[in-house]
Protein backbone atom coordinates (compact mmCIF):
# COMPACT_ATOMS: atom_id res chain seq x y z
CA UNK A 1 0.00 0.00 0.00
CA UNK A 2 1.03 3.52 -0.70
CA UNK A 3 0.24 7.30 0.48
CA UNK A 4 -1.46 9.60 -1.21
CA UNK A 5 -1.27 13.55 -0.07
CA UNK A 6 -4.54 15.01 -2.03
CA UNK A 7 -5.00 19.01 -1.51
CA UNK A 8 -8.28 20.17 -3.27
CA UNK A 9 -8.96 23.71 -3.72
CA UNK A 10 -12.57 24.82 -4.46
CA UNK A 11 -13.33 26.45 -7.33
CA UNK A 12 -16.22 28.16 -5.91
CA UNK A 13 -17.01 30.35 -3.14
CA UNK A 14 -17.93 28.83 0.59
CA UNK A 15 -21.45 30.12 -0.40
CA UNK A 16 -21.59 27.80 -3.92
CA UNK A 17 -20.29 24.52 -1.90
CA UNK A 18 -21.85 24.95 1.50
CA UNK A 19 -25.07 23.09 0.55
CA UNK A 20 -23.37 20.37 -0.90
CA UNK A 21 -21.08 20.21 2.39
CA UNK A 22 -23.33 17.10 3.66
CA UNK A 23 -23.03 15.23 0.68
CA UNK A 24 -19.65 15.55 0.72
CA UNK A 25 -18.99 14.42 4.53
CA UNK A 26 -21.34 11.50 3.82
CA UNK A 27 -18.94 10.14 1.31
CA UNK A 28 -15.54 10.75 3.47
CA UNK A 29 -16.93 8.93 6.28
CA UNK A 30 -17.42 6.10 4.19
CA UNK A 31 -14.32 6.19 2.49
CA UNK A 32 -13.05 6.38 6.40
CA UNK A 33 -14.95 3.47 6.96
CA UNK A 34 -13.47 1.71 4.21
CA UNK A 35 -10.02 2.85 5.05
CA UNK A 36 -9.16 4.51 2.17
CA UNK A 37 -8.88 7.87 3.50
CA UNK A 38 -7.27 8.36 6.81
CA UNK A 39 -6.82 12.06 7.66
CA UNK A 40 -8.97 14.66 6.03
CA UNK A 41 -10.20 18.24 6.68
CA UNK A 42 -10.00 21.52 5.27
CA UNK A 43 -7.44 24.16 5.72
CA UNK A 44 -8.26 27.39 8.07
CA UNK A 45 -9.58 29.48 5.52
CA UNK A 46 -12.12 26.30 4.12
CA UNK A 47 -10.97 26.89 0.59
CA UNK A 48 -8.39 23.96 0.27
CA UNK A 49 -9.98 20.54 1.16
CA UNK A 50 -6.20 17.75 2.14
CA UNK A 51 -6.81 14.47 2.74
CA UNK A 52 -4.39 11.53 2.81
CA UNK A 53 -5.17 8.30 0.97
CA UNK A 54 -3.86 4.52 1.25
CA UNK A 55 -4.23 2.95 -1.79
CA UNK A 56 -2.38 -0.03 -4.03
CA UNK A 57 -1.58 2.33 -7.07
CA UNK A 58 -1.65 6.07 -7.91
CA UNK A 59 -4.67 5.03 -10.34
CA UNK A 60 -6.53 3.53 -7.20
CA UNK A 61 -5.87 7.13 -5.62
CA UNK A 62 -6.75 8.90 -8.14
CA UNK A 63 -9.96 7.25 -8.92
CA UNK A 64 -10.82 7.99 -4.67
CA UNK A 65 -10.23 11.03 -5.10
CA UNK A 66 -11.85 11.92 -8.48
CA UNK A 67 -15.16 10.43 -6.39
CA UNK A 68 -15.19 12.92 -4.32
CA UNK A 69 -19.03 14.59 -4.94
CA UNK A 70 -17.28 18.40 -4.69
CA UNK A 71 -14.91 17.01 -7.52
CA UNK A 72 -17.90 15.25 -9.83
CA UNK A 73 -19.87 18.54 -9.43
CA UNK A 74 -17.15 20.88 -10.54
CA UNK A 75 -16.56 22.64 -7.07
CA UNK A 76 -13.61 21.63 -6.62
CA UNK A 77 -10.58 20.32 -8.38
CA UNK A 78 -7.56 18.27 -7.21
CA UNK A 79 -4.03 17.25 -7.01
CA UNK A 80 -2.39 14.45 -5.65
CA UNK A 81 1.09 13.75 -4.61
CA UNK A 82 2.41 10.13 -3.54
CA UNK A 83 3.97 10.33 -0.42
CA UNK A 84 6.51 8.69 0.99
CA UNK A 85 5.98 8.79 4.90
CA UNK A 86 9.37 8.22 6.67
CA UNK A 87 8.37 9.52 9.94
CA UNK A 88 4.65 9.89 12.23
CA UNK A 89 4.25 10.58 15.73
CA UNK A 90 8.03 11.22 16.91
CA UNK A 91 8.63 7.68 15.05
CA UNK A 92 10.56 6.35 12.03
CA UNK A 93 13.46 6.90 10.35
CA UNK A 94 15.34 10.11 11.76
CA UNK A 95 18.72 9.13 9.60
CA UNK A 96 19.94 9.03 5.86
CA UNK A 97 20.70 5.33 6.48
CA UNK A 98 17.32 4.59 7.51
CA UNK A 99 15.96 5.82 4.51
CA UNK A 100 15.95 3.39 1.47
CA UNK A 101 17.30 5.04 -1.33
CA UNK A 102 15.23 6.59 -4.66
CA UNK A 103 14.92 3.91 -7.34
CA UNK A 104 15.22 5.68 -10.30
CA UNK A 105 14.92 3.38 -12.56
CA UNK A 106 11.12 2.79 -11.64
Amino acid sequence: MKWFLVVRPFTVSIEEYWPELDEHLRWMKQQHDLGNIVLSGPDSTRLVGLYLIRARSLEAAEAIAGSDPFTLSGKARYEITEWEIHQAFGVGAFAASGIPPIDTHA
